[in-house]
């Protein structure tokens, strides 16, 4: 910027001087001479040398680059390295070995008398001990066999209008039964009853097993039904005594009565046909 400014400066000045030569005023007076012509002065043409000087204020000044040389590096003088480690002096001084003390002669020791006296024998009996007699061996009687019981006699007019007889089927809930045979016998009231729980437990087992869940339904409920049920394990007849409110829980209670296979009557019950209530839960 600044050589610029300098070009624009001389070449002006150069140019001013050129122009001021040939400048002449109208009244025969030169205009640079003042108001009485005293101020004349005489321009003369720029020498060689002012040539050659505006031409060297012209040029654009080139400042000299001077680049830092790179201080040198001081060398390091390199050290001998041992090529192996000074082996350490072998000659080690042992430690004295010091003389055990010298220990008073230890006493004589008794001398011991090795005659021991030999065990004495054992006294053999000479009498043999007595043997103890055999046990006597009992004798047991067989039993005879037991005698086939009396068939019990038919039933007459005067039994036929003897009151029913209830009894409670076994296993919590099992079926409980009503004699309704006609017959007549010997059994004692106490053991009829337990003789029809114990029928209605096995009755009520079988049912169980047949009893199936029926399909198209998932309610839950409780069916009582009545049954007959002859003593030679067959049934009679079987009908709904309360109903679960489901028709296919029904339908399933009474189809697994009439598919199971039903004990027969222990004996000591009359034969005949006698009636159970059998309730019966479904769940799915």
């Amino acid at each position: 910027m600044k050589q610029l400014f300098e070009f624009s400066f001389f070449l002006a000045g150069a140019t001013a001087l050129h122009l001021s030569v040939g400048y002449v005023a109208p009244s025969g007076q030169r205009a640079s001479a003042g108001a009485g012509g005293d101020a004349a002065i005489t321009l003369a043409a720029a020498t060689a040398s002012m040539q050659d000087m505006v031409t060297a204020w012209e040029q654009p000044v080139t400042a000299a680059q001077t680049v830092a040389q790179p201080q040198p590096v001081p060398q390091m003088e390199p050290t001998a390295l041992p090529l192996a480690a000074p082996l350490p002096d072998r000659a080690i001084s042992r430690p004295a070995v010091l003389a055990p003390p010298l220990v008073s002669e230890a006493p004589a020791l008794p001398e011991v008398d090795r005659s021991v006296a030999p065990p004495p024998r054992p006294e053999i009996a000479q009498t043999r001990p007595k043997l103890r007699p055999p046990a006597p061996v009992k004798t047991v009687n067989k039993a005879e066999p037991a005698k086939p019981k009396a068939k019990a006699p038919p039933p007459t007019k005067a039994t036929k209008n003897i009151a029913p007889q209830k009894a409670a089927g076994g296993g919590g809930k099992a079926a409980r039964g009503r004699s309704d045979s006609g017959a007549a016998t010997k059994t004692k009231p106490g053991n009829a009853k337990h003789l029809m729980a114990q029928w209605g437990g096995q009755i009520r087992t079988s049912v169980e097993r047949r009893k199936r869940y029926p399909s198209g339904t998932r309610a839950r409920g409780t069916v009582t039904l009545a049954i007959s049920v002859h003593t030679r394990g067959a049934v009679m007849n079987v009908s709904l005594r309360k109903s679960s409110g489901i028709a296919q829980i029904d339908q399933a209670a009474i189809a697994a009565v009439k598919s199971a296979r039903i004990a027969t009557a222990p004996k000591g019950l009359a034969p005949g046909v006698h009636s159970f209530t059998l309730p019966m839960k479904f769940a799915p």
